[in-house]
């Protein structure tokens, strides 16, 4: 699956949703520091965030490897993570941290060849159906889709799939919370009830989606390669995650993923 393909389009604006993201704005780790966290630098950070998570489970491509490693990209993604935790020694700032050392640290090929190695080989799957009943009929994994497409549209978000990628696929629905949270930041103070319908739909797709598969996805990863980027990767999908569920009532959470078996570590490219 060459998931570097995907893309979320705006049926308004007709443009990948990576092209159409709220940036978060250069100095903002300053305006953070100067003035009180406001619903808007939520949206906004949370907006980048998913959208580099979804970029990094991308098949590695030349662009999106220097997207990642840009100064302006890792400038953006710290002034994010400043927004949900100011303290430098939480578990989301560390994971972070981790993450970009171990990027810093590979070359595009080693980490291209750990990507297949992990993800393409069926060690760790990256899609929602091979998680929420994986042994359902082919019938009720067509139903399933057919309401995740339903959800993207209803939120005048398209699924562009080629190549037969599933709308399913993690990077598919981690952009599309993306989405939904810069559609959020654009409403705040304009019109707020589109801003309230907008974090309401992000609530409910993590409730209904996220919450249920990515735990077990983060978890396989790091079992198989604790000690590499894509490791590093999980670890700070997961503290991210932990801070995204709290998000959803308690009363509407659903049960926690089934504990799956430790996996062996496998070899990885240096």
């Amino acid at each position: 699956m060459d998931t570097s393909t995907i893309a979320v389009r705006s049926e308004l604006e007709n443009k990948p949703v990576t092209a159409i993201m709220v940036e978060l704005p250069h100095g903002t780790d300053r305006a953070v520091r100067n003035r009180p966290q406001s619903t808007k630098d939520q949206a906004l950070a949370r907006s980048f965030i998913y959208r580099f998570l979804a970029r990094a489970y991308q098949v590695p491509d030349p662009d999106g490897w220097a997207w990642l490693n840009d100064s302006s990209t890792q400038s953006r993604l710290w002034s994010a993570i400043q927004v949900f935790s100011s303290n430098p020694q939480s578990a989301l700032k560390k994971a972070g941290e981790e993450f970009a050392l171990y990027l810093g640290a590979e070359d595009f090929d080693s980490f291209r060849k750990n990507y297949f190695t992990v993800f393409s080989t069926g060690l760790c799957k990256l899609t929602e159906a091979d998680y929420v009943q994986p042994n359902a009929p082919a019938t009720l994994q067509s139903e399933r889709l057919h309401m995740l497409a339903d959800s993207y549209r209803r939120n005048r978000l398209v699924p562009i799939a080629r190549k037969g990628e599933r709308i399913d696929h993690i990077c598919f629905e981690l952009e599309f919370v993306g989405a939904l949270a810069a559609q959020e930041a654009s409403a705040i103070g304009r019109n707020d009830p589109e801003a309230k319908r907008c974090a309401e739909a992000r609530t409910a797709f993590l409730r209904d989606h996220l919450s249920r598969w990515l735990p077990q996805v983060t978890q396989r990863v790091i079992g198989v390669s604790p000690s590499n980027a894509f490791g590093a990767l999980a670890r700070f999908t997961a503290e991210f995650l932990k801070h995204e569920f709290q998000t959803v009532p308690k009363t509407h959470r659903p049960h926690k993923p089934v504990r799956i078996p430790a996996l062996r570590a496998v070899e990885l490219a240096r």
